[in-house]
């Protein structure tokens, strides 16, 4: 009986059809497209509006510091003293951020390699 079944049935009749799936993939393959210039592009541009974003910030910090070397201008300061306190200032939090920045990266690899 099981015999009398599997010789009248095809797989086409059951729904099935077998198709070159590798010959497929080769053709979607060689019709790709290339997308390195857009990503290089797109980079360059994240690069930009970054730098752009910085300058701004930095304007930004200035103009709200404004009072602040005013008031030490005013107390007799001389602006070389002023620009050292400054730059200080912010050497002092950029090392902070560094060091933060560094926790967190050797966080994340501990995370990854547990």
């Amino acid at each position: 009986m099981e015999q009398n079944i599997l010789s009248h049935l095809t797989p086409e009749e059951l729904g099935l059809r077998f198709e070159p799936v590798r010959e497929q993939a080769l053709k979607a393959a060689e019709q790709s497209q290339d997308f390195g210039g857009l990503f290089l592009g797109f980079s360059f541009f994240l690069i930009a509006a970054a730098l752009l974003l910085m300058a701004l910030l930095f304007q930004l910090a200035l103009e709200q510091r404004a009072p602040e070397i005013g008031t030490l201008l005013a107390l007799g300061f001389t602006p070389k003293q002023v620009r050292r306190l400054l730059l200080v200032k912010r050497l002092c939090s950029r090392c902070l951020v560094a060091r933060s920045r560094a926790w967190g990266l050797a966080y994340a690899k501990a995370m990854l390699q547990g």
